[in-house]
């Protein structure tokens, strides 16, 4: 006689649809960034310079905001933005990437990401819930 078996196997569990965990993935990031202009907005625009951490956070925020342009899954909630701003993401972003602080001015990314950013954030997340 044969021994019944020491375990039953369960179903397998279904794989995560792809585009949620996108959608998931799309709005941590969303909520990172926000919070990174919280940081920012919180030191005044005549103190805001290169030296100061929250510089560092202003552009890395520009750069993980360009970097959603680049990813085909984003592309679709991409289409809230206009042509200009996304241009003008891509520009902010090479700028800090590549060209290095001294090229950038202060003044323009303080009002960027304390002013323009919120509202892109808010028509993402806006682009996000139409689609669910």
């Amino acid at each position: 006689m044969s021994e019944p078996a020491s375990f039953t196997p369960r179903p397998r569990a279904s794989k995560r649809h792809t585009p949620s965990f996108d959608t998931d993935n799309f709005l941590r990031e969303l909520d990172v960034i926000t919070r990174r202009v919280e940081r920012v907005t919180g030191v005044p625009a005549e103190t805001f310079n290169a030296d100061c951490p929250e510089y560092d956070s202003a552009c890395m925020m520009i750069i993980r905001l360009a970097g959603f342009l680049e990813r085909e899954a984003y592309a679709p909630y991409m289409d809230a933005l206009s042509s200009v701003e996304k241009r003008a993401l891509r520009t902010a972003r090479n700028i800090a990437a590549h060209s290095g602080y001294q090229s950038m001015d202060d003044k323009l990314l303080w009002t960027a990401v304390t002013r323009n950013v919120p509202d892109m954030i808010e028509r993402l997340r806006t682009a996000v819930q139409a689609d669910r």
